[in-house]
């Protein structure tokens, strides 16, 4: 017959075992079945807290893409209006110099040129970043090896 672990006597039992390692007071073991409820409440409160800190590390690591997002659009939209306006301006001034196709040209190689070096800038921020949940990931691998581990212990009980 199992013990009732919701006893009195049994938790006084524990407990004394508990403060008093060396005294002459019989140990109850819990059940395999309580041993497994423990773990499983355990486990489903661990990983609602995992899955919390995921959130919050997903959360920052989409604050990120936004930020690069954002100026990627920016970046682009100034590159839009600019180049209409500085393309007008400068083909006009150059055309005094040179003949006017070839002012065209030159104006365009060069905001062209801008405008490549401002998105390639913007890509290399998202692409240099590391988007992985990692913290989560590892502590997530913890526990899993920690599990196992408590699998095993019992198994060898």
């Amino acid at each position: 017959m199992e013990p009732d672990i919701t006893s009195n006597t049994y938790q006084e039992t524990n407990n004394v075992h508990q403060l008093y390692p060396d005294a002459d007071v019989p140990v109850q073991r819990e059940s395999w079945g309580v041993i497994l409820e423990k773990l499983s409440t355990d486990m489903t409160n661990l990983w609602g807290r995992q899955s919390s800190l995921m959130t919050t590390e997903l959360n920052e690591k989409m604050t990120t893409v936004k930020g690069a997002s954002s100026t990627l659009i920016a970046g682009g939209a100034c590159l839009l209006v600019g180049t209409f306006a500085l393309a007008a301006t400068a083909i006009i001034s150059l055309s005094n110099i040179v003949d006017p196709w070839i002012a065209a040209f030159i104006v365009t190689v060069i905001l062209m040129g801008t405008g490549f070096i401002m998105v390639r800038s913007a890509q290399k921020k998202l692409i240099g970043r590391d988007l992985l949940p990692n913290r989560s990931i590892e502590t997530l691998g913890q526990i899993r090896n920690t599990i196992q581990e408590r699998i095993h212990e019992f198994k060898r009980q």
